[in-house]
């Protein structure tokens, strides 16, 4: 899978990096986020969605993510995440070695 690592907005930069102890669960949560477009049916569920933000959360604590990061990107997410959530990816997605 490609990835932007994880998918933090300039502005917030300073606070919470693209790398850190939150990177596998951003990386994690950025497939699940479009792993709905390779299941039949090809709709994008919110339950889909609150599993993936709740899965975030819960590897963030796993990794020792400090909680007002935990917190920040959570929140982030849940705020700013909808849109994402939903649209089809139109880039690549997958690296195919042949």
């Amino acid at each position: 899978m490609l990835t932007d690592l994880a998918s933090t907005l300039a502005p917030t930069r300073p606070l919470i990096s693209q790398v850190g102890p939150h990177l596998e669960a951003s990386i994690v949560h950025g497939f699940l986020y479009i792993a709905w477009q390779d299941l039949g049916g090809g709709e994008a569920r919110s339950e889909d969605r609150r599993f993936a933000d709740k899965l975030m959360r819960i590897a963030m604590k796993a990794a020792n993510v400090s909680s007002w990061e935990q917190f920040l990107i959570y929140n982030a997410v849940r705020i700013g995440g909808a849109g994402v959530y939903r649209e089809r990816e139109r880039s690549p997605r997958y690296v195919v070695l042949s």
